[in-house]
């Protein structure tokens, strides 16, 4: 029983569920490794973004 994997983003085989790799790509599933170096922190500095833009329109509504 082999249920190795291939990631969509570093192309290396893995073992497990996988991870939903979006925003980085649409389709596939990527390694645990990846999700952790890439695909996170895209995450993350998008919703800081998000945050400090929401911050800065609030800001200049008052």
């Amino acid at each position: 029983m082999n249920n190795q994997k291939k990631c969509c983003i570093c192309g290396q085989k893995y073992h497990g569920y996988g991870n939903n790799p979006s925003p980085v790509k649409e389709n596939g599933l990527c390694c645990d490794a990846c999700n952790f170096g890439v695909v996170i922190p895209i995450r993350l500095a998008r919703l800081a973004k998000r945050e400090t833009e929401e911050a800065q329109n609030a800001g200049s509504k008052v």
